[in-house]
């Protein structure tokens, strides 16, 4: 991996347009409604496990993997219910913070020292002043995103299928989201490539970036 923080997609080859127009209405947001309470509550407690965590390397220069598991668990949920909503995956996501068989998936990779120094930087608020090029960069991507999968479900609707240079747009700005957010709270002290500095190849039917 070039950066330990990954996300995998596998495209499906044709969608659905029923769930499309479900989308729309919007009948597929009340399907996520037991996803969304459930992943509030695990916010928390990913948020005080960023904290902690922090702590924890600047007293230890070890990132607590429990507390890793949580936080990238998170994210990974997070990444599966974007895909279903979005209409990229027809597959309802999984209750799980685990990796699955599902099409959206998100992989990290431990580092076994952190930098009590940047855990420091990151308390006082050093770090993101240095992240604060990336943050511009991923306004604009985020911006662009929202945009695509809105156009994505019409997409869907009319030919049945996602757009995949749409597809790959999301799966771009996603992966560049988690890579930030892993620096930002010390789950690595490698700093972020920006997207153009990104050299994972992307494959015609799978996503792996």
């Amino acid at each position: 991996m070039s950066y330990p923080a990954n996300l995998t997609f596998k495209h499906q080859e044709k969608s659905s347009r029923l769930w499309a127009f479900l989308t729309i209405i919007p009948i597929k947001m009340f399907a996520l409604f037991p996803h969304i309470i459930v992943l509030a509550l695990v916010s928390i407690g990913a948020g005080f496990a960023s904290l902690i965590g922090i702590f924890a390397v600047l007293f230890t220069g070890r990132y607590p993997k429990s507390f890793e598991n949580l936080i990238v668990g998170f994210y990974r949920w997070q990444w599966r219910i974007t895909a279903y909503l979005s209409c990229m995956s027809d597959k309802y996501p999984p209750f799980s913070l685990k990796s699955t068989d599902y099409p959206a998936d998100l992989v990290f990779q431990h580092q076994e020292k952190s930098s009590r120094l940047w855990a420091l930087l990151t308390l006082i608020g050093i770090k993101l002043v240095v992240l604060i090029p990336h943050v511009i960069v991923l306004m604009f991507m985020q911006i662009a995103m929202s945009v695509c999968m809105f156009i994505g479900i019409f997409a869907v609707l009319f030919i049945g299928r996602y757009p995949i240079s749409f597809e790959k747009l999301i799966v771009a700005t996603n992966k560049y989201t988690y890579r930030v957010n892993a620096y930002m709270f010390c789950l690595t002290d490698k700093y972020p490539p920006f997207p153009w500095k990104d050299e994972t190849s992307v494959a015609p039917t799978t996503l792996n970036v």
